[in-house]
């Protein structure tokens, strides 16, 4: 989607979801897109940890972050807790029930 089809969605009153990988680029990426009206989804800190402990629990050895975590102006606690990468294909079957 270009930028330009999305704000002419937001525009028309289109309700937009965005979920990312929670990374420190994920983050800025749904900051970016929170700045023209897109709604998190699934982006939260408890969501965060809720897929950390699957993945612990999954036996699967997350990336832990060394770059800045980006401010999360939705969930400022999800800056906080960001101490590794969860890929959004960790989390993705979860997403998919929910559509």
């Amino acid at each position: 989607m270009t930028p330009s089809s999305l704000r002419r969605l937001l525009e028309a009153g289109a309700q937009v979801h965005h979920h990312g990988d929670f990374d420190p680029d994920g983050v800025a990426i749904t900051a970016r897109l929170t700045d023209l009206g897109v709604v998190p989804w699934r982006m939260s800190a408890a969501d965060h940890l809720t897929a950390r402990a699957a993945a612990e629990r999954d036996g699967v050895e997350l990336r832990p972050i060394t770059a800045p975590v980006p401010a999360t102006p939705w969930d400022p606690e999800l800056q906080r807790v960001m101490t590794h990468a969860v890929d959004e294909e960790r989390v993705m079957d979860g997403l998919l029930d929910e559509l």
